[in-house]
């Protein structure tokens, strides 16, 4: 009887402590969905850029450690507050998904308005 009481508490003492680890708070910084899309549009046009190359000097205010340093200034975020609302968006609040659904539309929308005033 006392093996079954003890593999009751052991079982009980795991299921507490794996649950305690899934309730996340959201981050002290939250970015709301919308501005958070559009970081992710914006560091997608900064990657875009440096891969074409746009950032060749290396000692040049434009190279990417720069832009994404001017990126989240203009969020008022820092490098760790956009790692916690990655995290945040994508492992506890599901909504990851659609952010990159809406990230990936914004930018066909962009690259068609391109498009349009190349003609």
């Amino acid at each position: 009887m006392r093996r079954v009481y003890l593999i009751l508490f052991c079982c009980s003492l795991f299921i507490a402590c794996g649950s305690e680890q899934n309730i996340r708070k959201e981050p002290e910084n939250l970015i709301s969905k919308q501005d958070f899309t559009s970081l992710l549009v914006e560091m997608q046009l900064i990657e875009a850029a440096h891969a074409k190359g746009f950032f060749r000097d290396k000692d040049s205010t434009s190279t990417i450690e720069v832009q994404y340093a001017n990126l989240f200034g203009k969020y008022q975020i820092t490098k760790e507050d956009f790692e916690d609302n990655l995290e945040f968006y994508y492992d506890f609040s599901g909504q990851m998904e659609e952010i990159y659904n809406d990230v990936l539309n914004e930018l066909v929308k962009q690259e068609a308005q391109l498009k349009e005033i190349k003609k």
